[in-house]
């Protein structure tokens, strides 16, 4: 063991000198060829290799932590995760032949072998064994391929996909890694550069708004830095960057002063959609085997659209007998309702000549796109103005009514 002369090394030396004089104590050091060696005083660049070490890990826990608030189980995961890494490193090869592919390394020391990390960072090129290239998105991501991920920065995106222009719309929801990868902002207005987040704004920025148009966007605060930190930034940039989401609990600092600025519950109201109901337009009797003509104008007031595939269904309800008659939208996609833009739906649909007649309620359905969650409500998208007060358990949206006649 080898250490620097401070003041707490030279104090717990001399302390633990007395026990290494024991017989057994001598006994197990000698056999394990253990000793502690001083450098020489005044001569700091001696401990320069374990320096560069510390360095290295404090650089590790300060990119993956920030400053974030963790458990020490949390602390301790970390800290193993850079420590197999770390020991990973290559020290030397083991013999002249340099196509032999595992150099030693501290863990073939400690270990017997290389550590294998929680996350694969690299794969061999088949055509070419010793080189080694970074994972595509298409190999790392196990997820549905109808999900959306996050990375960190825009650069790991660019740098992954070897592109820096920003989706287009024929791009978007095509299961693609370019169509599928969003951004998370860790450190959202904590700094010029969100502590890292932005290598060039003036290139980032750009990039961004056409990218969240289609792809998830949200993340963090994790530092107050007034005045970029307070209301008029941190609007401008959400909007502009089609937040969808921001974690209530970190850092309160930052919320608390929204709330005393007055613009949380603007925030809180406009991150992802906000659909609003403008006008509808229908007939007031339509008689039965005839054709029923709905339109519905809708607003999309929020930042951003929905991020998962949804389709809108008309539903007509008769009051009396509860029957109902429903009519799906072709082609609608409600991830294509683009914030501050307003959705004209039309439907068309015969009503049944064995129609109950009397008083129906015309109502607009809009599920999840998934197949194991289209028929639960509580997945259902509510419009504020049209709520059906009625059966609120459906969460349905109520546009109006009319009368069926003979």
């Amino acid at each position: 063991m080898i250490s620097d002369n401070g003041s707490n090394f030279v104090a717990g030396e001399a302390c633990l000198r007395e026990v290494w004089s024991h017989p057994e104590v001598q006994s197990v050091l000698q056999r394990r060829q253990c000793h502690w060696k001083f450098i020489a005083r005044r001569a700091p660049w001696q401990g320069g290799f374990y320096e560069r070490m510390i360095g290295t890990v404090k650089k590790c826990l300060r990119k993956t932590l920030h400053r974030q608030k963790i458990s020490y189980s949390e602390l301790q995961t970390i800290v193993v995760e850079i420590e197999a890494r770390f020991n990973n490193r290559p020290l030397t090869y083991l013999s002249d032949d340099f196509s032999q592919r595992e150099p030693l390394s501290p863990s073939h020391l400690i270990h017997g072998g290389l550590l294998s990390p929680l996350i694969p960072l690299a794969e061999e090129d088949p055509v070419d064994p010793s080189h080694v290239t970074r994972k595509k998105p298409s190999n790392i991501i196990s997820i549905s391929t109808c999900m959306q991920i996050q990375l960190r920065t825009p650069y790991y995106k660019q740098k992954i996909l070897e592109r820096t222009s920003p989706i287009i719309s024929s791009e978007a929801f095509t299961n693609t890694p370019v169509a599928r990868i969003g951004q998370h902002n860790d450190c959202f207005l904590a700094s010029d550069t969100d502590i890292g987040t932005y290598v060039n704004k003036a290139m980032a920025y750009p990039y961004l708004k056409n990218e969240t148009l289609y792809l998830s966007m949200g993340g963090e605060t994790c530092a107050n830095n007034p005045p970029r930190s307070s209301c008029p930034t941190a609007l401008q940039e959400m909007a502009e960057l089609h937040y969808r989401f921001l974690n209530v609990d970190y850092i309160q600092v930052v919320l608390d002063a929204w709330r005393t600025q007055g613009c949380f519950n603007t925030i809180w109201s406009s991150m992802g959609y906000n659909f609003v109901g403008v006008q509808a337009q229908f007939p007031a009797e339509v008689a039965v085997g005839c054709q029923l003509k709905v339109g519905i104008l809708i607003a999309n007031k929020g930042w951003a659209a929905p991020i998962n595939y949804r389709s809108a269904q008309l539903v007509l309800h008769h009051v009396s007998t509860k029957t109902e008659y429903v009519s799906a939208l072709a082609g609608a996609d409600l991830r294509r309702w683009l914030p501050g833009q307003q959705q004209k739906l039309q439907f068309s649909m015969t009503l049944p000549t064995n129609a109950p007649l009397g008083n129906y309620q015309v109502l607009l359905l809009l599920p999840d796109g998934d197949s194991q969650l289209r028929n639960r409500p509580e997945y259902n998208i509510v419009i504020s103005n049209m709520i059906y007060s009625d059966s609120p358990g459906r969460r349905l949206n109520l546009v109006g009514s009319f009368n069926a006649v003979p």
